[in-house]
């Protein structure tokens, strides 16, 4: 009498497929697939095929006598039974396709330029260019302790001081931001983060940029010492005379 341990050939579910991923290495094992269906070959006998096909829903078992296929249990014939097709080995058909691989598209980005534009939004200033004179003059009556508040940068007769409100001179140019230092009463436009336009300049860490009409100047973290009033009467010593 007939067994299941004669079926060879099976029908399930498509994604029933992956309950017999662990026979991969299994010889003889063939698949054909549709949208739906798995059709599945493998040699008679093959305990371990079928205890992974009766766990897959609606499973159909069939099993070659002389006259034909039969459904299993069953001794009509299966005559309906579609064992044609294309069929691969059962670790092809687990196995994804082939990617190719595609370059995608070049893509193009217009430089954006940056410009500054009038703006009304208050912002607090945090640096100030001034001249070396006149900030000499101004150190001779500040306070030590609000001379130090801030960190300096010389270059010839100026100097640029980083911190919270710098004092008020004639013909000092202010600034706002912490990196980006734009002019008050000014901005950036299109506007942009400011580690944005950082990143875009390559600023390394320290460095800062003073924006002007007509473009930025770079400062080195290297240039920035304590504001003293000894290192900034050095300074003026150092400076040529005015022509009287």
């Amino acid at each position: 009498m007939p067994t299941l341990e004669d079926a060879s050939f099976a029908i399930i579910p498509a994604h029933a497929l992956a309950l017999l991923a662990p026979l991969r290495d299994v010889a003889g094992v063939t698949v054909a697939l549709d949208a739906s269906r798995a059709r599945v070959a493998f040699p008679r006998g093959q305990r371990a095929v079928l205890e992974r096909l009766l766990c897959a829903p609606g499973v159909e078992l069939y099993e070659r006598r002389e006259n034909g296929w039969h459904r299993a249990g069953s001794s009509l014939p299966a005559f309906d039974l579609d064992t044609r097709g294309s069929f691969m080995p059962l670790a092809r058909a687990l196995t994804p396709s082939r990617v190719e691989a595609e370059i995608a598209p070049q893509l193009r980005v217009a430089p954006l330029a940056l410009t500054l534009a009038r703006s009304e939004k208050p912002r607090e200033c945090t640096a100030a260019l001034y001249d070396l004179r006149a900030l000499c003059a101004w150190a001779d009556m500040a306070s030590s302790r609000v001379i130090e508040s801030f960190r300096a940068a010389l270059q010839g007769e100026r100097v640029l001081l980083l911190g919270a409100n710098p004092p008020w001179l004639d013909g000092a140019q202010r600034y706002w931001g912490e990196r980006v230092l734009c002019p008050l009463g000014l901005e950036l436009t299109p506007p942009a983060p400011e580690s944005a336009i950082c990143e875009a300049l390559g600023l390394r860490e320290g460095e800062i940029v003073i924006v002007g009409e007509i473009g930025g100047e770079v400062v080195p973290a290297s240039a920035f010492a304590l504001f003293t009033r000894a290192g900034l009467r050095v300074a003026e010593q150092e400076l040529e005379p005015r022509p009287s």
